[in-house]
């Protein structure tokens, strides 16, 4: 998982930075980057934006991409995942649903991505991305929160699978147990 940092138009117009990301995302089976922060342009599809569809087409064939929808309120930003098809198949991906609408787990809804490999189909797993609120009151209790993910994870998701974390946790903060 790798935070972009504000992926958007900004960044996809600069040739050089989008080649040097597509030689990154290049190197992976699959990579999630966080903070797309460009509005949905239908021209490539549901959820989706320029840049990500630049980052796409620079990929080519090799690679199939999911976005989530938008999260975190007034800072909306999306996860995106792009994957080897002949490495990984993707089997499904959701947004978390918050158990108590009245009283969030998170500032940003984490996204679940499902996977599994393509030459050994048992190698099934879900990566659930997060990007936790840095420097705020509610920091380590969504960092705690998570385990509530796993337990959704467990109870939603397909039987069997590996939970794998990945995101910014921004975890230097006080609060948040070492173990």
């Amino acid at each position: 998982v790798w935070n972009v940092k504000t992926f958007g138009a900004s960044k996809a117009g600069r040739s050089e930075l989008m080649q040097m990301i597509g030689c990154v995302v290049a190197q992976y089976d699959i990579i999630v980057l966080l903070e797309v922060s460009q509005p949905p342009d239908a021209t490539c599809g549901t959820n989706t934006a320029s840049a990500v569809c630049d980052l796409k087409t620079l990929l080519g064939s090799a690679y199939s991409m999911d976005i989530s929808p938008r999260v975190g309120g007034s800072g909306a930003e999306q996860y995106v995942a792009y994957y080897r098809t002949s490495s990984v198949k993707k089997e499904g991906a959701r947004l978390f649903v918050e158990p108590d609408t009245n009283n969030p787990l998170f500032l940003r809804q984490p996204y679940v991505f499902e996977f599994s490999g393509v030459l050994n189909p048992a190698l099934d797993f879900s990566l659930v991305v997060s990007h936790v609120k840095p420097a705020s009151d509610v920091t380590a209790a969504e960092i705690l929160a998570l385990a509530q993910v796993v337990i959704d994870v467990e109870t939603n998701g397909l039987a069997g699978k590996r939970v794998i974390f990945g995101g910014d946790f921004t975890c230097n903060i006080l609060g948040v147990p070492n173990n």
